[in-house]
């Protein structure tokens, strides 16, 4: 989200008294409860309100139909970026958490509106593919690389972080995502024809596409999800590969064999390029390789980038490939809170007993580095997808690997784990569960006494006094508190004892 110009802090936010600190602690004291009935309630509560706020940014006033604007802040003055512009990343990560509702809801009035939603979406990403950009190049003409457009549908002219290549693989996942449960429910095929997939070239739809960019271009430098680094990162690449062959699935259901031979043929080299991130000395994934542009002082490497990969990749609901609870994810979660933990003072200097709030790096100095809400949750969502991954498998498994994670997870309980599978039912399979539950619901924790009034979550969370800043309303945080709640709630159906 964030240009790789960076802003620094007005005085008044960096240099924060202790009687300030102390006021915000009090505050943020208030809004603290301990898990049980009143913080279940509490979760559906905010998943509500997550949903409410998720709708209202998508086509609000003054913006085309099925644009999504990234947050609601446009004046810069008033101390917030401008955000109302159309992500192509973060609106194809808010239809993805649209689709858990969509697809779960027995609401016909709400199923209703979210279809309309999906359809609008498509027409403006129509719209979006066929004015050319800024990013176009030989192997993407239309430049569908391009990171945003105009609330109007038009590409933004302006110096950027070009081109952003996880963007149009998001987008076609979501898309077809959409089509399977939309015709599921009975929709039009021909509908589905027309807007997202026909086999003809040049692409004419959406889908197609953006499938033809993402095959064109793996390989191709190019930004990465923060708009900041240019090289091959992990997240693209794991994107990527996801939509390809989700894609040849789909391309073969539209009698298209010869682009769906191509999709999977070039799916398959990505998985070796992608175990080549781990960084066996530094036991986590590493975020970016070969370097060609952008920041250079991302020294350590670890970024929440990869937890994201993994959760967007949907592994777990696929070939298993990078799931949430693969060891090498686990690991990478740990260094991450170990990392932030000691980064940002909130997290020892208030409710020290809590997970740790996580942000996107700790060499981060857009607005002088902080944690997020949208990157905290994905802490949470990823354990919540542990167990419900585990119950489906009637085993979690620990490897040397993961081992430290589980460790520091059960610290302090008198539990104790070792490497090898813990079957599905056992005293330790549950007691592990447990630890995995009780450590997420710590992360939504966090995030709730740090959120605003009324549920509101701007985009960052002050490194010093807890408060919020930066922009308003970022629509991907709700998005992330979608996907976060839907993954306890299926955690919790798939091994109650975990609860």
């Amino acid at each position: 989200m964030a240009n790789a110009t960076l802003k620094t802090l007005s005085a008044k936010r960096v240099l924060v008294s202790s009687i300030t600190l102390v006021l915000c602690c009090c505050a943020l004291l208030a809004a603290a409860q301990g898990a049980g009935p009143e913080f279940d309630a509490w979760v559906q509560q905010q998943r509500g309100v997550a949903l409410a706020k998720t709708l209202a940014n998508i086509s609000p006033a003054g913006t085309a139909r099925g644009c999504v604007v990234a947050a609601t802040s446009k004046d810069t003055s008033k101390d917030a970026p401008n955000y109302w512009y159309h992500w192509v990343r973060d609106s194809g990560l808010v239809m993805d958490a649209l689709l858990g509702e969509y697809e779960t809801t027995a609401n016909a009035t709400l199923a209703a509106a979210l279809e309309r939603t999906f359809l609008e979406y498509a027409t403006f990403t129509l719209k979006n593919q066929n004015t050319r950009s800024r990013s176009a190049s030989p192997t993407d003409p239309m430049g569908l690389g391009e990171p945003k457009y105009e609330v109007d549908g038009t590409p933004f002219l302006g110096d950027w972080g070009r081109p952003q290549l996880d963007g149009p693989a998001l987008r076609a996942s979501a898309l077809m995502r959409f089509a399977q449960e939309y015709l599921r429910r009975g929709g039009s095929l021909a509908t589905v024809r027309d807007l997202l997939y026909a086999p003809a070239l040049p692409a004419k739809t959406a889908v197609k596409a953006d499938l033809e960019v993402v095959s064109h271009n793996l390989g191709v430098p190019n930004f990465d999800l923060w708009e900041e680094v240019q090289g091959q990162h992990f997240y693209t690449t794991l994107v990527q590969r996801r939509s390809l062959l989700t894609g040849a699935a789909f391309a073969r259901f539209f009698n298209d064999t010869g682009a769906a031979d191509w999709y999977q043929q070039q799916a398959t080299p990505l998985a070796p390029v992608l175990a080549g991130f781990w960084d066996g000395a530094r036991k986590y994934i590493g975020a970016t390789r070969d370097r060609t542009g952008g920041l250079d002082y991302k020294a350590s490497n670890l970024d929440i980038a990869v937890v994201l990969g993994a959760l967007h990749a949907h592994g777990d609901a696929t070939d298993g490939f990078y799931a949430p609870d693969a060891d090498q994810v686990l690991a990478t979660l740990l260094a991450l809170k170990d990392a932030h933990r000691a980064a940002f003072p909130i997290n020892t200097r208030y409710r020290a007993d809590l997970p740790p709030a996580l942000g996107r790096y700790t060499e981060d100095r857009y607005y002088a580095g902080n944690p997020w809400f949208l990157t905290t949750l994905a802490a949470a969502e990823t354990q919540y997808r542990v167990v419900a991954r585990a119950s489906a498998q009637n085993s979690l498994t620990v490897t040397p690997v993961s081992l430290p994670f589980f460790q520091d997870l059960v610290a302090g309980t008198g539990v104790t784990v070792a490497v090898g599978p813990v079957a599905k039912g056992t005293p330790q399979f549950t007691a592990l569960t447990q630890a995995l539950v009780r450590a997420a619901d710590g992360f939504m924790q966090r995030v709730r006494v740090h959120s605003g009034a009324g549920g509101r979550m701007d985009e960052q969370i002050d490194r010093y006094t807890g408060f919020m800043l930066s922009a308003t309303d970022l629509t991907w945080n709700y998005a992330a508190f979608l996907t976060a709640a839907a993954a306890r709630e299926r955690a919790r159906a798939a091994y109650p004892p975990a609860f």
